[in-house]
C-alpha cells in the first residue's frame, strides 16, 4: 500500500486532520483542490489559527453510507474544514478571501452559479467545479486507509484533533 507505517508521517504544523483515514487519503485529491487546501491553510495559519480537515476524497460504497446527493468528494473535487474551532474573524475572512480569489473555479448550482464554499454550520464544504472532476479512487485504497482508521481507533491511538 501507499506507505510502510502511515503513522510515522511527518506531522503538518498547518493542518490538523480529524481522521487518519483523510490524513492518508488527501493527497489524493485532484490538484487543484489540494492546493487550495494548501493555500487555505497557510492563510489561516497567518490569522494564527491551525486548520482541520473533517473529510476528503470518498468512495461510492461511502458516499451510499452516507448519503450523499452531490458526488463532490467522490470525484476528489472536495474537502469540509472544521468551523467550531475557528474564531468568526477568521472565519469570516477565509471565506471572502477565497470566495472572492476563486469564484471562477467553484462548483455550480442549478442555475449556474459558482459556488466555492459553502458554510454547512459545523464545516465550510469547498468544492470545485464539475471540470476538475476525477476517476473515484479504488474500494482497496478506501478500505485500506478505512483500516488504519479502525487500527488506530482499536489500539487507543485514534487522533483526537
Amino acid at each position: 500500500m501507499p506507505y510502510r507505517d502511515p503513522f510515522h508521517l511527518q506531522d503538518l504544523d498547518y493542518l490538523k486532520f480529524k481522521h487518519v483515514r483523510d490524513r492518508l487519503l488527501f493527497i489524493h485529491l485532484n490538484p487543484v483542490c489540494l492546493k487550495l487546501l494548501i493555500e487555505m491553510a497557510n492563510y489561516t495559519k497567518s490569522k494564527g489559527h491551525v486548520l482541520t480537515v473533517t473529510s476528503t476524497v470518498s468512495s461510492l460504497s461511502e458516499d451510499k453510507r452516507l448519503g450523499r446527493v452531490s458526488d463532490t468528494h467522490l470525484t476528489r473535487r472536495a474537502f469540509d474544514i472544521r468551523t467550531r474551532d475557528m474564531s468568526e474573524r477568521v472565519l469570516d475572512s477565509l471565506v471572502e478571501e477565497f470566495s472572492t480569489k476563486y469564484s471562477s473555479i467553484g462548483a455550480k448550482n442549478l442555475k449556474g452559479d459558482s459556488r466555492l464554499i459553502v458554510n454547512e454550520s459545523t464545516h465550510l464544504h469547498v468544492q470545485l467545479d464539475r471540470l476538475f472532476s476525477e476517476q473515484p479512487i479504488s474500494e482497496t485504497l478506501w478500505n485500506w486507509a478505512t483500516k488504519q482508521l479502525n487500527n488506530r481507533r482499536n489500539s487507543g491511538k485514534i487522533l483526537r484533533n
